[in-house]
């Protein structure tokens, strides 16, 4: 059956396939912010709740975004992990992945696929970011160490990358 433009606007349907315009109108909204950068499934529904959509069409458009291969949270785990893994921990990067709704299997996932592509030694990122807060032949006294190992503890280092690499630049006094 089809609507008189009269009945679409009171039913809010449109008359593409029968679909509800406030599906159409998520799908679309869906489409434009995967434009610009590669979500979480949870954070595109996150968004698309925050503009006003209903639920169901909110599941809709993530489905139909799905479908074409525009949202894929292994894909966006990957591409976060590659971003952020020289300024961030392996610790740091889990907890964010996490918060942002990425399963726990598709982060180890994840995380044993960017292995493989290219390694990422979290004890040279150590040593690279102290390198960028230290001056070249300075040692810490007691409480810049403790400052450092606060701020690379933070940043999801482990405290044995971190005593490693300040051990090997000798930055600690003894």
């Amino acid at each position: 059956m089809k609507f008189s433009d009269e009945n679409t606007e009171e039913k809010g349907k449109s008359l593409e396939n029968g679909i509800p315009q406030d599906f159409l109108l998520a799908r679309k909204k869906a489409l434009r912010l995967l434009e610009r950068m590669d979500r979480s499934r949870q954070e595109l529904s996150a968004k698309l709740s925050q503009a006003g959509f209903s639920e169901a069409a909110v599941e809709d458009a993530v489905r139909y975004v799905a479908s074409y291969g525009y949202l894929d949270d292994l894909r966006f785990a990957k591409s976060y992990l590659r971003r952020e893994q020289g300024k961030n921990g392996k610790k740091k990067l889990v907890y964010v992945l996490r918060e942002k709704g990425v399963a726990p299997e598709v982060i180890e996932q994840a995380i044993a696929e960017t292995a493989e592509e290219g390694e990422c030694d979290e004890r040279e990122t150590v040593k690279s970011l102290i390198r960028k807060r230290c001056p070249e032949g300075e040692t810490l006294d007691e409480a810049g160490f403790r400052r450092l190992i606060g701020y690379l503890s933070r940043r999801g280092f482990s405290f044995e990358d971190i005593y490693g690499a300040v051990d090997e630049l000798g930055l600690r006094e003894v």
